[in-house]
Parts: C-alpha cells; structure tokens; sequence
C-alpha cells in the first residue's frame, strides 16, 4: 500500500483556511516519517511567493512515493498546473474547487468587498453544511477556528478568486493519470461537481464521500480509508 512505504506527505491548504485544517489530520499518517505543511501567499507573514509557483515546485520536487496531499484551492491549481502529468509522486486532491455551486466567482468577489464579515461567515456556513444536526456545531468549530489564526487580508483572498476565475479544467484533463486520485464529497454546497464528474465519466482515480461537506476534516475516517488503500 502507497501509505506503507511513503517516506514524505506534504500537505497544502485551500482558499480562506490556511495550514491549520491539517491539524488532526497529520494524526492519521504518523507511519510515515516526513510531514511538511504548506503555507500559501497570504496565510502567514513570511511567505510571499506566488501560489502557482509553490504549486509548480511542490510538483517538480516530488519524487516517487511521496504524497502529495491537497484541498479545495490548491487542489485546482494542481489540476490546471503543466507539472502535474510529469510529477512522480502520488497527488491525492480533496474536493478541488471548479466552480461555485451557486452564482459566480465574481459575485462572491463583489460581496466580500461590501462586506467582508457577513460574506465570509456565510461562506463558512456553506463550507460545513449537509443538512444534518451536525452542521451548526461545526459552523461554530469552524468559525472558532478561523477566528483564532492567521486571517488572510481580503485583498490576497480576492487576487486568488481572480486567479480561480480564469482557470478552464477541462481542456487540460483529458487522460486519465495512474498517480492522480480524486476525492469529491457528497454534500458539496460550495463547489460545482460538474468537472468532477466528467473526470469520474473518463475513468480517472475518482472517490465519493457520503454524507461530507465541502469542509471534510471533522469527520476524516472516510477519507483515511481511501487513501489508505491506494497502492
């Protein structure tokens, strides 16, 4: 099994949540002796090295049996990255962000912008929701979480909605990659699965989460379970 005899899992955060959505979840692979956290431009005060360009060297460097583990944004600029088809390690995206479920990139750009508080929370909500008991207490984990660490300034959050706008998946995902595995929840309320499911039509290394939000740390079981058994 891939997990057994990985020596590195690098995992790299989404749009909004930076780094610290790992923090359970690096729990589940101490088997494997090096973790690295990335951070993107904008979640801390150090790094200010352009988000695509982490992304191309995470890829390039990666060498076999290494684990690349990556969430909603920068799992959409691993799908749209050049070195995707030639990386020798293993990429393994969870839920990677195509499109907004509901009306646009540039609406939500607009809205945050006319307010940032409001906006964000609910984005926060849409992040966790499933329409079970559970949604509300982890809205509030959630939110509690997000309040408690480096927030990204709304002008870094509104240049990586830009670059998000512009990407086209389709055009560049046409055959299917053996090291390539894809994770896409159920209960999606942030993300449009239209390109997932034309990916799982063309026979890639898909995976259905039942009963998980866009946001699916709180309950990672499910997703261990896959990854564990990939070989």
């Amino acid at each position: 099994m891939l997990i057994e005899k990985s020596q590195k899992i690098t995992f790299i955060h989404g749009w909004l949540f930076g780094p610290y959505i790992w923090s359970g979840v690096t729990e589940y692979f101490t088997n494997i002796k090096k973790h690295k956290l990335i951070s993107l431009s904008g979640y801390s005060s150090k790094n200010t090295v352009n988000n695509k360009q982490i992304v191309e060297n995470l890829l390039k460097s990666a060498i076999q049996d290494d684990i690349i583990l990556s969430y909603s944004y920068s799992a959409a600029l691993i799908l749209s990255s050049n070195n995707l088809v030639s990386c020798k390690g293993t990429v393994i995206l969870i839920n990677p962000f195509f499109k907004p479920k509901e009306n646009s990139i540039s609406d939500f750009y607009t809205d945050i912008k006319i307010d940032f508080k409001k906006n964000i929370r609910r984005f926060i909500y849409d992040c966790v929701k499933k329409g079970d008991e559970q949604t509300k207490s982890n809205y509030q984990s959630l939110l509690k979480l997000f309040e408690k660490n480096y927030i990204p300034s709304m002008e870094s959050l509104c240049l990586d909605l830009q670059y998000l706008e512009k990407i086209n998946f389709p055009d560049k995902l046409n055959t299917p990659l053996k090291n390539l595995h894809i994770i896409q929840s159920s209960s999606d309320e942030v993300n449009n699965t239209d390109v997932f499911n034309i990916l799982e039509s063309k026979k890639f290394n898909t995976y259905r989460l039942f009963n998980n939000s866009h946001f699916p740390f709180f309950e990672f079981d499910e997703i261990y379970e896959i990854i564990k058994n990939i070989k």
